[in-house]
Order: C-alpha cells, then structure tokens, then sequence
C-alpha cells in the first residue's frame, strides 16, 4: 500500500491509475474512485520530483447526486481530464488507462477527526495557482444503472456518436514491423551505384502496447488489475517525469517488454 498524502497542496499523478465505480448506501449517489499515485509535489515555485516517497491516495468525481440525477460536470471533466471515451461501458473497463493528472489536496474534518482529501481533478499541466476541476470494488447495481437506464442520456452529452464496443478478443503482442525499404538506385555511370537506407528501430504504441499486456495477462489468468499495476509502476521506473506524449515507439514497446517479463507466471 502507498503511504498517504500527509500535506494539503498541489499535487501530479501518474497515469493507469486503477479505478472503480461506488455508490451510497443511504441515497442514490454515485462516483467513481481513481486510485492516484503521486509523482511530483508544488512547492510554491516549481515541481519536485515525489516518487521517492511512494506517496497514493484516492480521488472521487460524482457522477450521480442523491436523487440519482446525472452530474453532467462529472461526465464531461472525466472526458476531458481522464481520458474517458464517453462510452458508460467503459466506466468500469481495465481498457480505460487514465493519463496522467494533477489534484489539489485540502484537509476535511469527518465526526472530529481530520483527514486529507481530494478536492479538485485537473490536466496534468494545469496551472497549481489556479483552482477548479472535478470534486471529488465496483458496485454491480452502479455499473448496471449508469450503462442501462442511463446510457442513452450520458451518450447524448457528446452528441450520441458514441459506439458501443464490443470487447475485443485477446490478441498476440501487436509489434509495428519496420517499414520496407527499397535500395535507392542511380543511372548508371560506369558501375551502378546503390545508397542504402537505415531501416528504423522497432516499436509500437501506447495502445498496441496495452493490447499485448492485457493478452498475455488474459492468457495466464491473471487478476485483472494486476496488469494496470505493473503498467503504473514499471512506466514511473522507466519514465519518471516524463508525460505519454513524449515517448517514441521505442519506449512503448520497451514498456510491453517489461510488464510482460514481470507479469511472468513463472
């Protein structure tokens, strides 16, 4: 287990954080809890670097309020912040890799006693001296509800073009094969001369990569959330402090690599 946040502040996640949807007991509401784990802490000034301290805490966005009624808020910050593709079937899918975020962190006192929370969910590059965002084991009865009874209205939020997929069946590693390369040639001027062409390293992407993950994992019978895990950690040993957007198909495919070798059954 993480240690908890145990300072109020700013805050940046990592991404693939595990995530699942909760409901009250004594009224219809509803939210989904991300599992975040910290990277880098605001001091006032710049980012340092929080991975040494293996710091995680929860952050929940609302999705339904007490009456049951849909928080469109919630729907279209999880969109925008999260990663979430607008589709209900998804809102409790291992498919759903969350990007990295940031998070401000308040105290909130509960029967005399005070814990930290989180209050706001932003982008990761979200500026620290402005505030605002999203505030803050899946039910089955949640999960059912928001996909059923009220899919076809959390649809329409993003205009209805939101497909249902249906879940893909397990794959082999989806590596990209370096294009070919054809010799670039010359008229002949005595002896024909031939210019070769490097052939690019192998790779694949961020997508391709998970794919294979969740492949492998499927094939050896692995809890689901295990994958999602090793994915969080080995991407903040290999990475630390760089966003997705920065890795090369290189990278991502090193990354597969190396959740494969440790997800290992043996």
């Amino acid at each position: 287990m993480p240690n908890a946040v145990d300072r109020i502040g700013h805050w940046r996640c990592l991404g693939g954080a595990p995530h699942w949807l909760e409901g009250a007991k004594s009224s219809q509401a509803a939210w989904i809890n991300f599992q975040l784990s910290i990277s880098q802490f605001w001091d006032g000034k710049k980012w340092i670097d929080w991975m040494p301290y293996d710091y995680g805490i929860i952050g929940k966005v609302f999705l339904l309020d007490k009456e049951g009624k849909k928080l469109e808020k919630g729907f279209h910050r999880l969109k925008e912040v999260m990663g979430w593709d607008g589709n209900p079937d998804t809102l409790d899918s291992d498919d759903w890799i969350t990007p990295p975020c940031s998070i401000e962190v308040e105290d909130n006192e509960h029967k005399g006693r005070i814990y930290k929370q989180v209050k706001w969910i932003n982008a990761y590059e979200a500026d620290p001296n402005r505030v605002g965002g999203v505030s803050t084991a899946s039910q089955p009865a949640i999960v059912s509800r928001l996909v059923n009874e009220l899919g076809p209205s959390i649809r329409a939020l993003f205009g209805g073009n939101v497909s249902t997929p249906k879940p893909p069946p397990p794959t082999k590693p989806q590596v990209l094969a370096p294009p070919a390369v054809k010799p670039i040639t010359y008229p002949a001027i005595g002896v024909p001369s031939v210019v070769p062409v490097a052939v690019p390293e192998p790779g694949t992407t961020r997508d391709a990569a998970w794919e294979a993950v969740k492949a492998f994992a499927f094939k050896h019978e692995l809890e689901p959330r295990t994958p999602q895990r090793l994915w969080q950690e080995k991407y903040a040993e290999l990475f630390v402090g760089r966003d997705e957007a920065s890795l090369n198909g290189a990278e991502w495919l090193r990354l597969q690599e190396e959740v494969i070798k440790a997800t290992t059954p043996f």
